[in-house]
């Protein structure tokens, strides 16, 4: 079954794969020729992430597992299920777990570093969050709000909403920032879940423009405009500059 919290990490010259049914691979990108496989064990849910060394999943027993050259290099265990691809770099592993944790992880032993977030709202997307680094920080989506965290401790030194909870019950009020983050420089251009398209000057640290926007898929980008699906199947496209509608296209409208 397709899952969207599957997807490729590519770094160099290689591309690193992991299937639901626990198999984690690394392919050479100029032959296509394995270079190691492993099985698991357990099925996986989210992955991968990697660094052109290590490679992190996380599978459906709560587990952070990182392999490298072809063997699990350590295990971890988690607070909470994650939907999220880990995220590797700077000798670290970092994981968004579904009660809006974001832990970090010495990538040689898996030793826990630090554990900050928001556990606070009732409910929880079962897709991809926001998790990916900028600059020298690591930007997570939170409750609705795109934080950047200081990777060597987890302290965070900004905080900008991208969606704001509305509605009458528990479903309604779901804000969660969705994976597919547009970004060039310092330009960072997000959806919160069935509420707003938001773009922040990750410079300054404040929204440069919000729209409301009922989709549940991330949005994309170039030099003029931002694009986004609405939940109906409505083609949206934004002036990158401003958030003012540009066009929109209902030719794939219902199509899902």
């Amino acid at each position: 079954a397709l899952n969207a919290a599957l997807l490729t990490a590519v770094k160099g010259d290689q591309v690193a794969v992991a299937s639901s049914q626990g198999n984690l691979a690394v392919i050479d990108a100029a032959t296509g020729q394995e270079r190691w496989r492993l099985a698991l064990g357990s099925p996986v849910v989210a992955g991968v992430g990697g660094d052109g060394e290590r490679f992190a999943v996380i599978t459906a027993a709560q587990q952070l597992v990182v392999a490298e050259a072809g063997r699990v290099l350590w295990r971890a265990p988690l607070s909470a299920v994650s939907y999220t691809p880990p995220v590797v770099a700077g000798g670290r592993v970092f994981v968004l777990t579904a009660d809006r944790m974001v832990s970090a992880f010495d990538g040689a032993d898996g030793r826990r570093l630090w554990t900050q977030g928001r556990n606070s709202d009732p409910l929880v997307l079962r897709q991809p969050g926001l998790l990916m680094p900028y600059g020298d920080s690591l930007l997570a989506g939170l409750s609705g709000r795109m934080v950047a965290m200081n990777p060597d401790n987890g302290t965070v030194r900004w905080d900008v909403a991208v969606g704001t909870s509305r509605g009458v019950n528990e479903i309604e009020r779901l804000v969660d920032v969705v994976a597919g983050v547009y970004r060039d420089g310092a330009l960072l251009c997000a959806r919160a879940f069935q509420s707003a398209v938001t773009c922040v000057d990750g410079r300054r640290a404040v929204a440069s423009w919000t729209r409301n926007s009922q989709g549940h898929v991330g949005v994309a980008g170039d030099a003029q405009n931002i694009y986004g699906v609405e939940s109906d199947g409505k083609v949206q496209a934004w002036a990158r500059s401003s958030g003012l509608p540009v066009w929109t296209h209902e030719g794939l409208r219902f199509r899902g």
